[in-house]
């Protein structure tokens, strides 16, 4: 409907949390743990801290049948702009099934790997982390 103004209010609040999480001087983690496309890639995108497993599969299928990604790819290709133009022009997923975990640190998608079945204990060493000095360093 041309005459409501939803989807400029939806995206600008999207993009208004994407750059408030980069530049929280808060710690921040993002845990990728099986389909992470779209928003859910952008939002992870921005995080300092990047879990990978081997379940995560990236995909931006939108580019597989024509159309453009969001500003969430927009910000990996400005970071990794070989990456981007390989995924852009392909629609190729990665992780999963589609290829192996260690993909998505190489390319600078994950900054961390963590086997599924050790989320558990991921969640319950970030909750005991002092946070209290640099946060930073306690969750790396």
């Amino acid at each position: 409907d041309p005459a409501t103004s939803l989807p400029v209010e939806a995206l600008s609040a999207e993009y208004a949390l994407l750059l408030a999480l980069r530049d929280s001087p808060l710690p921040s983690v993002a845990v990728l743990d099986g389909v992470t496309m779209g928003f859910g890639l952008g939002l992870a995108w921005n995080a300092k801290v990047r879990v990978v497993t081997e379940r995560t599969l990236v995909a931006m299928p939108e580019c597989a049948i024509g159309l453009f990604p969001d500003v969430g790819f927009a910000l990996l290709c400005k970071a990794r702009p070989d990456t981007a133009l390989y995924l852009g022009l392909t629609g190729a997923r990665l992780g999963a099934k589609a290829s192996p975990a260690q993909d998505l640190i190489d390319v600078g998608i994950g900054t961390h790997f963590v086997p599924s079945d050790k989320l558990g204990a991921l969640h319950a060493a970030l909750q005991a982390a002092d946070l209290s000095g640099d946060a930073d360093q306690a969750i790396a």
